[in-house]
């Protein structure tokens, strides 16, 4: 299906809207989690979050570290790339790395920072 996206626009488009769907998805269920006020459900967030998060670093550190390309697509994108396949490849891992890891990092921790905002002392005498 990667490599039928390369060549048809039509199967491009579903992939990319897949990706975009399966973001806007998780986002949505971690946000609509911090509004909840129920803590079992931000927690829940906080755990999707930073699971994404440790798999998009995994993988960008294979396509960052791999010695040669992993995709079969890499031969076929590569004519209307300015890089190598696997340039191309490391530069998606980078990305992946810094842009997609950090950003569920910082979600996950920014939810988790809200959970443990919102829990009050329980200072009772009497």
């Amino acid at each position: 299906m990667h490599d039928a996206a390369r060549v048809d626009a039509s199967i491009f488009v579903l992939e990319q809207a897949s990706f975009l769907a399966a973001g806007i998805l998780l986002w949505a269920s971690a946000i609509g989690a911090a509004g909840a006020g129920r803590p079992a459900a931000r927690a829940a967030g906080v755990v999707a979050l930073l699971v994404t998060s440790m798999h998009m670093t995994l993988l960008g550190a294979l396509l960052l570290l791999a010695p040669r390309p992993l995709y079969a697509c890499a031969e076929l994108c590569s004519p209307a790339a300015a890089l190598t396949p696997l340039g191309d490849q490391q530069f998606g891992g980078v990305l992946m790395l810094l842009v997609g890891g950090a950003a569920y990092l910082t979600g996950g921790l920014a939810l988790l920072a809200s959970i443990l905002r919102e829990q009050t002392p329980s200072g009772g005498t009497g």
